[in-house]
């Protein structure tokens, strides 16, 4: 043995991971035959017999291994695992083989596949393979193959990939019962609310004062609750009932929204100013939303004797952009920059600020199903910055 084959030898035992040598003689034999029949398309020619691929497996020899490979397979000796393929792996995992020898037919010098195999003891692992044709020499055609063993990080794709599926379907149950429940509640305080109105019409002169508060206090809930679950369904709807995501015009998006709350900035003496806005992959009704949610709140969320204002931009950062909603309004505590965007969560008393708490919780929802993140910076006292961070459309710079 010369110096070379010496320190490929020491090598070859001392890796930590699983190593052997096969002799795919009767492999390429086998491929040269097909060849002289007129064989060119080997993938189809294997996959339409199974039984020469199976054939073709068992006959291919373990030739030489290493000490880890030893443990692995839980062997006390090579003598239990030289020998024919078919004595470690799975009669499923020779289509795996199948592969392997169409990558000799076609040339290539590695190739690299997962299949599962048994080891002595019969545990069943799963591993990681890679093969690598070697130089021919007397009379054998050597293959090194490398494994290693992923069992576990298999069972853990497997649980993560049950949990999410888990999760999706909670999701959707979740969405839909949202949906009908909050469906079936709009008749029934539509009813409330017009009959305690008609009764407080038709009975004016015989209520006294206090009736008709009692009156006011049910039409109010009632008003209250229908805007609650407005902004369920609207919740609800986000992932369910979106659109498909193609190029949109924020800017385009922006002037009706800007139509649609003039009223409300004509009322409030306020303005909204705006910088460019790109082109992004989106649902247009959704972008609407957005930004309704965090103008509208920009205009309400306003500092007593100083007339609101809020500015819409955006900035290229990376693969995202960056859209910044940012008013001069009452600020956020650092402490609830987070929570803002929980449903229900409600920083102010409802006699200060109308609202159902909902709305940053459908804008972070919507941002999410965007693939986007949201966040925002605050000072009170001086207003806050919500910022949107979007993947770049693929079809815009």
């Amino acid at each position: 043995m010369d110096v070379v084959e010496h320190h490929y030898e020491e090598i070859f035992q001392l890796t930590p991971v699983s190593l052997w040598e096969e002799d795919w003689a009767v492999v390429y034999a086998e491929l040269d035959r097909l060849r002289d029949e007129g064989v060119t398309d080997f993938r189809a020619h294997f996959a339409g017999n199974p039984a020469q691929v199976f054939e073709l497996a068992s006959r291919v020899q373990i030739t030489d291994m290493n000490e880890y490979t030893l443990e692995l397979f839980e062997a006390e000796s090579r003598e239990q695992i030289l020998g024919a393929l078919a004595t470690v792996f799975d009669a499923e995992s020779f289509p795996v083989f199948a592969a392997q020898m169409v990558a000799a037919a076609e040339g290539k010098q590695q190739v690299s596949s997962e299949a599962y195999a048994r080891t002595v003891k019969g545990k069943r692992i799963h591993v990681l393979m890679t093969l690598r044709m070697l130089e021919r020499r007397e009379g054998r055609v050597p293959v090194l193959l490398s494994m290693l063993d992923i069992t576990e990080r298999k069972a853990m794709e497997d649980k993560i990939r049950e949990v999410v599926a888990a999760l999706e379907r909670s999701n959707k149950e979740l969405e839909q019962f949202a949906y009908v429940a909050s469906h079936d509640l709009q008749e029934p305080l539509r009813m409330v609310a017009s009959y305690t109105q008609l009764l407080a019409q038709r009975y004016r002169e015989q209520l006294d004062e206090r009736a008709h508060k009692y009156i006011d206090y049910a039409v109010d809930g009632a008003k209250r609750m229908q805007d609650l679950i407005n902004d369920l369904l609207h919740l609800s709807r986000v992932g369910t009932e979106g659109k498909p995501l193609v190029p949109v015009a924020l800017e385009a998006v922006l002037d009706q929204v800007l139509v649609d709350l003039h009223g409300r900035v004509v009322d409030t003496g306020g303005e909204v100013s705006r910088g460019p806005l790109p082109t992004v992959d989106a649902d247009a009704v959704q972008m609407s939303q957005l930004f309704l949610n965090l103008i509208g709140n920009g205009l309400k969320f306003r500092r007593e004797g100083v007339a609101p204002a809020v500015h819409v931009s955006a900035r290229p950062e990376g693969n995202e952009w960056v859209i910044s909603v940012r008013d001069n309004g009452i600020g956020i505590e650092q402490q609830h920059h987070d929570d803002v965007f929980v449903l229900f969560r409600r920083l102010h008393g409802r006699g200060e600020y109308s609202g159902t708490g909902i709305g940053l919780a459908i804008t972070k929802k919507i941002v999410e199903r965007h693939g986007g993140r949201i966040w925002v910076e605050s000072t009170v006292g001086e207003g806050s910055n919500f910022h949107i961070a979007l993947p770049r459309s693929r079809s815009t710079p």
